[in-house]
């Protein structure tokens, strides 16, 4: 393989004029007669998928590198920064955290992804460093990469050091595409791009495959353990019977994919010593789920640690690395280590993208899990790299989960490069009905059984069964706590709500379910004692994703959000959470919440609960929604607010706050009718609405009844004020900022207010004007340093400015 086509990827000539774009949209595309004609038309031939597919990699290549161009925050602050040498002395690793403050952001300005690759440049842009963000702060985001140099270190930045922020361009996914088109265009993988299956007698081999399978279990005991569908797919796999064709796993939601897919790699690996296995995802989540499998089969005789390899890209995060997979990854302590010899290693799994690394190395099984989620393009990668027209070649995954992203927002008839590749395959009729060519798995061993039925009626013909550990699946359903018992899933509607469009962009985001979102996490975490990080948090939209994680950081702190998993449906693809809260931000229209992929794959990342929060009327302009809301309010579990605050009606905040102030022993002083009681009273009958609360409590009342000190020990924080007092009658009437900024400094009255006092005769005034009489008096500078003391106190405990 020439390397310098490894070294760099050059855009034909064609399409340069995509470079010159201020961006890729469908006018781009139509600027161009061939680009357009390419796209549109459905290919029929080798030829024509390979003249697609270098037209979509030009696409890709142009967007990153526009995007690449101008400066996505100017000005932004190097707050943080340190450093240090790694193994190697020419290597230093960095970490940075960057302010953007929000008043510099412009029309450029976009929400990071926290795991962007970014440029920070500085010094007039002299001089820049390169990294990758692992995660946001509310004003910011916090940055690590490696420099490479004996005196990298003298051009970093200083703390306090402006910066213009860039997203860095790279042409590594490319160049690896490049490659393998360029050896696919040869000719000889035309039966793994293009398959024509002739096979014998379908009738002959189905009678005799029974005694078949019966006998490769006796052989091989190991595969007692899997089902029906299974055991057939292993035996296929590891007897090669579809070969020279690829053989489709078709693997729902939880029914056993990865278990298949490992027992079918330990199978080829004890039957042949001669066999080479390369297993590829599209992500790396994707690529350690099957890799810790692996390593739970590694027994020294067959599978060992010197001959399982997982091959991690250059920009592999050590601090993020899976640690159970530290022996057999290429990744040490602040170092990547390049692999300069891949023989001794019988597996090897990586990315799709990664198999570049690859190049001179051939395998005798290319296996390409969660393969629905890449573009065709991706495919390609492993196959023209490492496959030879000898290579079986297995694709596992789901068509009926949500495919490659459309991130340009192409219409349908530019965006048929997306479509799943497996579903080509899968419309053949061999495919259809020959085990020896496909075989679906239907025993879901993941989701409570609410959720595999309404996902099996809706996406999979009522063919999924719900399988595995029913006990484990129902247990928190059947919590008595729990909003509906022995039902897994519940629907808020958020009709109050209105969706808002992001500033200066086009992303749609929703405050109230942000709050929603936040209310139900308390409920989870406090009244089912679930842990945070079995929790997921589905966001459709990533402004919207900004609103909740903001609200998360204001409510709780960074260590809580970085044990939740905020994301959009496509990052959870491939993995599962305990509790899936998934909410759906749009009030009007339906956007792409109208994809039924995106639907299925969302609800199913739920293995014990799934709650959607999202506007009923709007969501029911859809089939499958309507569909899906309607199973859930058959089963009773549609609310119109959050059923833990409706039930009671609130007045389990009303007896809290009075357990609150009782335990501060306001009443000690023997005050008649108790002013606790007259308080908690008053703030009951204030509830309902703002002129109640303005009329009832006053800070200045509140001032003579109990002290700032006694305030915030009752209530640790002006949230949970908010919380006894619903937060719309604080809106009109007293907000929890003034509520405290009138304890601390009660404004001295006019005539007219004293006059209006007096009249104002209450049970609240007496019983608080009693406590004051009781208290001791204090000196000028005693009271002052008392005020001072207080004051700070209450900015500590409110975050309000006094």
């Amino acid at each position: 393989m020439d390397k310098k086509a490894i070294e760099k990827f050059d855009i034909p000539w064609k399409y340069k004029f995509l470079l010159n774009e201020p961006e890729i949209t469908e006018a781009s595309i139509k600027k161009s007669p061939e680009l357009k004609k390419v796209l549109s038309i459905k290919p029929k031939t080798i030829k024509d998928r390979i003249e697609r597919n270098i037209a979509v990699l030009s696409l890709y290549y142009a967007r990153d590198f526009i995007r690449s161009i101008d400066p996505v925050f100017e000005r932004a602050i190097i707050c943080q920064f340190r450093y240090h040498a790694i193994n190697d002395e020419n290597k230093f690793k960095w970490y940075a955290e960057v302010v953007t403050p929000a008043h510099r952001r412009n029309a450029n300005s976009i929400i990071l992804d926290s795991k962007e690759y970014l440029e920070l440049r500085y010094e007039d842009d002299l001089l820049s460093i390169t990294g990758k963000a692992y995660g946001t702060t509310e004003n910011g985001f916090k940055i690590r990469g490696i420099a490479v140099g004996k005196d990298a270190y003298r051009n970093f930045p200083t703390k306090k050091k402006e910066c213009d922020v860039y997203i860095a361009f790279t042409d590594f996914v490319p160049k690896a595409t490049a490659i393998a088109i360029s050896n696919i265009q040869k000719g000889t993988l035309n039966e793994i791009i293009m398959p024509k299956p002739n096979l014998i007698s379908m009738k002959k081999f189905n009678k005799e495959l029974p005694n078949k399978l019966q006998e490769f279990v006796s052989k091989y005991p190991a595969n007692q353990k899997l089902n029906d569908a299974q055991l057939k797919a292993v035996y296929t796999i590891s007897q090669g019977l579809n070969k020279p064709s690829p053989f489709i796993l078709f693997g729902p939601p939880g029914t056993g994919k990865t278990v298949t897919i490992v027992s079918s790699v330990m199978q080829l690996i004890r039957q042949d010593d001669q066999n080479r296995i390369l297993i590829c995802t599209p992500s790396n989540a994707a690529a350690d789920k099957v890799a810790l499998e692996l390593v739970k089969e590694i027994d020294e005789d067959v599978l060992t640690y010197n001959n399982l390899l997982r091959l991690t890209a250059m920009s592999a995060d050590y601090e993020r690395r899976e640690k159970k997979l530290d022996r057999i990854v290429n990744l040490d302590e602040d170092c990547y280590c390049l692999v300069s010899d891949f023989k001794p290693y019988r597996i090897v799994i990586t990315t799709l993208s990664s198999a570049v690394r690859l190049v001179g190395e051939k395998f005798t099984h290319i296996i390409v899990d969660e393969a629905g989620q890449a573009m065709e393009s991706e495919l390609w990668i492993p196959i023209g790299i490492c496959a030879t027209k000898n290579t079986s070649v297995i694709f596992c995954g789901d068509p009926k989960q949500l495919g490659p992203v459309n991130i340009m927002n192409l219409p349908s008839k530019y965006s048929g490069f997306l479509d799943c590749p497996l579903n080509r395959y899968l419309k053949m009729s061999d495919y259809s009905n020959d085990v020896r060519l496909c075989v679906r798995l239907s025993d879901c061993f993941r989701c409570h059984g609410s959720i595999v039925h309404i996902a099996s009626e809706l996406f999979y013909k009522s063919r999924l069964m719900n399988s595995g550990d029913k006990t484990w699946k129902q247990k928190l359903a059947n919590n008595s706590k729990w909003l509906n018992k022995g039902f897994s899933i519940a629907f808020i509607d958020s009709k109050k709500s209105n969706h808002i469009i992001e500033p200066n962009g086009a992303s749609v985001g929703n405050p109230y379910e942000a709050k929603v979102v936040c209310d139900l996490l308390s409920f989870l975490n406090k009244t089912l004692a679930i842990d945070f990080d079995k929790i997921g948090i589905v966001s459709p939209y990533k402004y919207h994703t900004k609103l909740v994680k903001e609200r998360i950081l204001k409510i709780y702190n960074d260590k809580v959000l970085d044990m939740l998993t905020v994301d959009s449906v496509e990052r959870f693809q491939g993995s599962e959470r305990e509790v899936i809260i998934m909410t759906t931000a749009r009030t009007q229209k339906l956007g792409f919440l109208a994809c039924d992929l995106r639907l299925n794959t969302a609800i199913t990342r739920a293995q014990r609960l799934l709650i959607v929060v999202g506007h009923r009327k709007n969501l029911e302009r859809h089939g499958n929604w309507k569909k899906f809301i309607k199973y859930v309010q058959a089963n009773d579990a549609v609310y119109q607010d959050l059923p833990f605050k409706t039930k009671n009606g609130g007045k389990n905040d009303i007896d809290d706050l009075a357990k609150r102030l009782d335990k501060m022993q306001i009443n000690s002083r023997k005050t008649k009718n108790g002013n606790v009681k007259a308080l908690v009273g008053n703030l009951a009958q204030c509830k309902e609405t703002a002129k109640k609360v303005a009329k009832g409590v006053w800070a200045k009342k509140l001032k003579k009844g109990m002290s700032v000190k006694k305030l915030a020990l009752g209530m640790s924080s002006a949230n949970e004020l908010a919380d006894g007092i619903q937060a719309k009658t604080l809106e009109q009437g007293v907000l929890a900022a003034k509520l405290v900024q009138g304890v601390l400094s009660a404004p001295k009255p006019g005539k007219k207010a004293k006059k209006k006092k007096a009249k104002k005769n209450d049970k609240v005034e007496d019983s608080a004007n009693q406590a004051d009489q009781t208290a001791p008096k204090l000196s000028k500078t005693a009271r002052k340093r008392r005020n001072r003391r207080l004051r700070k106190e209450a900015e500590r405990r409110f975050d309000v400015d006094i």
